[in-house]
């Protein structure tokens, strides 16, 4: 991936290693390739260290089974000083239909830190297109109502 991508597509074929005895997926296993994609996608973006703060909305529409293959699709939504906020879609190809379905989508929350967890400043999104103008403007009253939560929990303390 280049330096300053802002959107990445990973696919999977799921395998019995990601599967319950039902041969089903399990929530955990879709939530790490989730994770793992996100933070991909942020360090080519940006070269730093980046810790997942937050998964928003993780509920699944359909379940995935072993041989189905699992598309994570990422863009970068809105960046902050520290953080940003990426926008995830998982949608999975049945393995003998090969009709694809969205599972689920979410909003992951990612820091960027130094060797001792310092939060680092990554340089802000160049918005190019309506499409991440829309994006950005949703994710930026998301992320504010997120620290809003944040603070109102720490002043219950």
């Amino acid at each position: 991936m280049a330096k300053g991508e802002t959107e990445i597509v990973m696919k999977k074929i799921m395998s019995y290693n990601d599967a319950n005895d039902f041969g089903y997926v399990s929530a955990g296993d879709v939530a790490k390739l989730a994770d793992l994609t996100s933070e991909l996608l942020a360090s080519s973006y940006h070269k730093s260290q980046y810790l997942t703060v937050c998964l928003d909305n993780l509920v699944f529409k359909t379940p995935i089974k072993v041989k189905d293959e699992v598309h994570v699709k990422a863009s970068i939504n809105c960046v902050r000083k520290t953080s940003m906020e990426i926008g995830i879609k998982i949608e999975m190809t049945n393995h003998k239909t090969q009709k694809t379905s969205h599972v689920t989508s979410m909003y992951a929350v990612l820091i960027s830190v130094d060797e001792n967890l310092k939060p680092q400043p990554i340089p802000q999104l160049k918005i190019k297109t309506a499409v991440q103008k829309r994006r950005f403007e949703d994710a930026s009253k998301r992320m504010d109502k997120r620290l809003e939560l944040k603070k109102a929990k720490a002043s219950k303390k």
